[in-house]
């Protein structure tokens, strides 16, 4: 009957210690984006995407499928609130592109929301679509 109880403590301990170590690595879901980006150095934006973490390293993780026609155009994330909100821009994104932004944000209070911006050259004369996904944490 001890060996019973010590197993249960065991492994309620070890399924509480994995649920609280998942819970630390969550991060926020892929957020979809379609968007029209207008012509002349023109400017568009995605939905937001909350931020799960309050301070600490934030990472800003793009899927860029295409970029309409054989145009290109310019992506930052932006965030809400807080010092330093803007990350720098990644110029001439085209087709198929991944990458991530690596941050050390101090923020205080509530989660916050990152959007991206997207901009097209100001000799660019058409709309160009834009199509991916991001997330941050």
């Amino acid at each position: 009957m001890k060996k019973t109880k010590t197993k249960i403590v065991v492994l309620g301990t070890a399924l509480t210690l994995l649920v609280a170590g998942g819970g630390a690595q969550a991060a926020t879901s892929w957020q979809s984006y379609n968007k029209n980006v207008p012509s002349f150095n023109g400017y568009a934006y995605s939905y937001a995407s909350k931020q799960t973490g309050l301070h600490g390293n934030e990472e800003i993780n793009v899927d860029h499928k295409s970029t309409g026609g054989s145009y290109v155009v310019d992506v930052r994330a932006e965030r809400d609130k807080g010092v330093s909100r803007n990350t720098s821009w990644k110029r001439n994104v085209g087709d198929n592109v991944s990458w991530t932004w690596y941050r050390n944000i101090v923020q205080s209070g509530s989660a916050s929301y990152y959007r991206l911006a997207f901009s097209n050259d100001v000799s660019t004369p058409v709309s160009v679509n834009v199509k991916g996904s991001f997330k941050s944490n």
